[in-house]
């Protein structure tokens, strides 16, 4: 159960940005790296990532596999690229093709089992989550405002947001991000209900999202397991338009091929 609603969060990659005007390069404190230009964001993990199904951390565990995907989004045109560099496969295609090869490895699951998952999250109470704010720090000389967020399910989480001038072009953009992701979410859930306990699908939590470009969190949950990320550089202009080319030599895969071996 933890490990299938764990896969469709990560899959999105909630909190990603997009931009066109400009090419940016930034870089997170866990070394992974977000690329925006040429219409595309390219997300690079890094240590942090989550990386493989075979090597699903249980709970206490901090290690994570091997294997890292590249992920590509394109709001503009509606599509998803997924890059597997160790086995130079990719997939690509729109979000409805994305959606559909979920839908299609849900049929595959046992009827039983889904309908019994379905039944257990419309039982889970929405998360109550109360929101304040303060002016925050500067982060990387950026006006900040940090906000905290409580749920009553023990959820919390410091963020530390900025809507600078000088980064316009990205908090903008973000925001059109989100409304791509909240898409790709709708369509894939097996169900209306299904992840509502999550308190990052809460209105609540998308509206502190989309106040501005978040540069900083930290965050603990019920279990008392604590994350963080922070940007730590942000660079302009430095990004090659190759970047955003499927590597040669790559071969494609349908969506349901690629993810079946994620």
């Amino acid at each position: 159960m933890k490990k299938y609603a764990c896969a469709f969060l990560l899959a999105f990659g909630l909190g990603i940005l997009t931009a066109y005007a400009q090419n940016w390069k930034i870089t997170q404190s866990d070394n992974s790296i977000i690329l925006i230009g040429e219409g595309w964001v390219k997300l690079l993990p890094g240590s942090g990532e989550y990386k493989s199904d075979e090597e699903y951390p249980g709970d206490g565990e901090d290690e994570y596999g091997e294997e890292q995907y590249v992920m590509m989004y394109n709001t503009a045109e509606n599509l998803i690229v997924m890059i597997d560099e160790a086995n130079q496969t990719y997939a690509r295609g729109t979000v409805k093709d994305y959606c559909n090869a979920l839908k299609s490895m849900q049929q595959g699951m046992d009827a039983t089992m889904l309908q019994q998952m379905i039944a257990d999250q419309k039982a889970m109470p929405a998360p109550k989550i109360v929101v304040s704010k303060e002016k925050g720090d500067p982060i990387l000389g950026y006006a900040t405002v940090k906000y905290t967020l409580e749920s009553d399910t023990g959820f919390f989480e410091d963020k530390w947001i900025t809507n600078d001038p000088r980064l316009n072009d990205i908090v903008s953009v973000f925001k059109e991000w989100l409304k791509f992701q909240s898409e790709v979410v709708s369509c894939s859930l097996p169900d209306a209900s299904f992840l509502k306990g999550v308190p990052e699908l809460s209105e609540t939590y998308k509206e502190v999202q989309a106040s501005g470009f978040e540069l900083m969190s930290f965050q603990y949950d019920s279990e008392g397991t604590e994350s963080s990320s922070e940007v730590i550089n942000i660079e302009k202009g430095v990004v090659a338009p190759s970047e955003f080319d499927i590597p040669e030599g790559y071969t494609k895969r349908s969506f349901q091929e690629f993810l079946m071996t994620m």
